[in-house]
This record gives C-alpha cells, structure tokens and sequence, in this order.
C-alpha cells in the first residue's frame, strides 16, 4: 500500500511538470505579448508621449479632456450604432441558416463550407472585394441588381450609407461564426423532446418556439455578447474602405479608429492609449454581462 502510495505521487508529480512544460511558453508569450503591452499602456495613460522625444507626466490630465472630448463620444456613438447594424441581423440570420444545415439533405455539408469560408478569408481581402462591388459607378455590381429593381444608383460609400456599408461587410463576415455556434448548440438538444412534442400534437412552429428556442437561449446569449464585442473593436473593414479617413465626415471613425489616428496620426500616444482604456472598460463590462447571462441556469 505504502509503494503504491508513492508511486501515484509520482505519477502526480511527473504529470504536473509535463503540465507546466506545455504552459510555460504559452505564459511567457502571453505575458510578453499583451501582460506587458496592456500595463505599458496604462502607464501612458498619464502622460503625454508622442511617439518620437521623450514622455512627461500629466496625472489625470487625459483622463479629464476624455470625458469632455465630443471626437470620443461620438466615435463610441458610431460604434455602438454600428454594433447594432450588424449583430441583431447576424444573430437572426446566423440561426435561420444553423437550423437550414442542421438537416439531413444532400448539400448541407457545402452550404456549411459556403458561409464559414468568410469567417477565415482576411478581413484586407474581402474589405477590398467589398470596395469593388459597392462602387459608386454605374457598373458597380450592387448598383447593376438595384437598376433591376428601378433603383437608382447610390453612394454606398458617403456619409449616409458609409457605416451600413461596414456593417453589411460585418454581417458578411461573421454570419458563418453565429451559425457554428447555432449550429453546435443544437446538436446538443435531445432529439427525442421534439419527438415527444410532435407526438403530442405540437406544430413544427410550436416545437421551435417552446422548445429549440429556450434550449438555445445560453448559445443566444453567447452569440449576442460576443459579436457585441468584436463589433466595438471593429478597425481592419473601416481601415480597408476608408483609409485613415474614418469615412466622409468621420462617419465611419469607430473608437479604434479614433484612437488609431490620435496615437499615430496625432502623434498622442498618451491621450490614445487613454481612449483605449475606455474600450476596455466597455468590453470588460459586456464580458461580465456575458458570464452572468450565460451562467444564470447554471447558479
């Protein structure tokens, strides 16, 4: 008893280390790659740092000229609307084709392929095939369908339509990542309460909004938050569009955006990084609501 004692402390022991050899380099990129970056910013936060001489300290300085910068709100404003362009039709759209392929016809396999194949293309890539379609010009391609329609043709790329141009290119992209998602949560429902609702008289109508639906609701939740907070930190689509330019008029200068161009455009990595901080706080905060609403059964 006493050996076999000791050799499953061993075993513990030798399991442990092989633990921390596969951890340890993670921890250390981890730590040099964004512990380190993420602290370095928050040093700047207190000083006024342009890139290029050397740094002063300004206590809270930009933490004050934040909360009285119209630039910002209205960056945070273009943001949240942007965020609502695109996630409520992803979260509908991305469901309605995750009950489409959760069948057992023939071409589900492809059509899965299909909407997920945007989700790994660079977003460079299709920014730029999405500047191409959404032309201005006569011959743009979405200018030709609408033409069809007696539509004339639109600016798809000024101030009224830039942000909804984004947004369509954000639906686009992560339409494939809801579906997974939709898709994953409802294998996971037991098939036999469907039977047993279809037995008992229950339309298909019925059985998805008394059944599937609420089944889903923690795979919603996460699906909802999480697009939430990859639609706050939108840059790369914008960038692609519009260069540095935020769009006509800076309709389309999301918070990134802005504190793209403060820190290297106007060369205040100090009051940028502070902005940053505020995106931080913002996402840190959806993720506490995503944990609460996710877990909410569960406790």
């Amino acid at each position: 008893m006493i050996k076999e004692g000791k050799v499953f402390r061993w075993d513990r022991v030798r399991s442990g280390m092989f633990v921390w050899i596969i951890l340890i380099p993670i921890l250390i990129q981890y730590t040099l790659t964004s512990v380190i970056p993420m602290l370095i910013s928050f040093f700047l936060t207190f000083t006024d740092w342009n890139l290029v001489g050397g740094w002063n300290f300004v206590g809270l300085d930009n933490w004050k000229r934040l909360f009285s910068d119209a630039a910002v709100w209205h960056s945070l404003k273009v943001s949240v609307v942007y965020a609502l362009y695109s996630v409520i039709p992803t979260v509908v759209i991305g469901l309605l084709l995750a009950l489409a392929v959760n069948t057992k016809k023939k071409g589900t396999a492809f059509f899965k392929s299909a909407w997920f194949f945007p989700v790994i293309t660079s977003v460079v890539v299709v920014a730029s095939i999405w500047k191409w379609m959404f032309t201005a010009e006569e011959d743009g391609i979405i200018n030709q369908v609408l033409g069809l329609f007696g539509i004339e043709p639109q600016f798809f790329f000024g101030t009224k339509l830039a942000l909804i141009t984004v947004a369509l290119l954000g639906i686009y992209q992560s339409v494939g990542t809801a579906m997974v998602y939709y898709y994953s949560g409802l294998k996971g429902i037991d098939t036999n309460l469907h039977e047993a609702a279809k037995v008992d008289g229950c339309t298909g109508i019925q059985v998805f909004f008394h059944i599937t639906l609420p089944l889903l609701r923690p795979t919603m939740a996460y699906v909802l938050i999480t697009l939430t907070s990859g639609a706050l930190k939108v840059f790369d689509s914008v960038y692609t569009l519009y260069n540095q330019t935020g769009g006509p008029q800076n309709s389309a200068n999301t918070l990134v955006m802005h504190v793209y161009r403060t820190g290297f455009f106007s060369m205040q990595m100090g009051y940028g990084s502070t902005i940053a901080y505020l995106l931080f706080v913002i996402i840190m905060i959806i993720s506490v609501i995503q944990y609460r609403v996710t877990n909410r059964d569960v406790e």
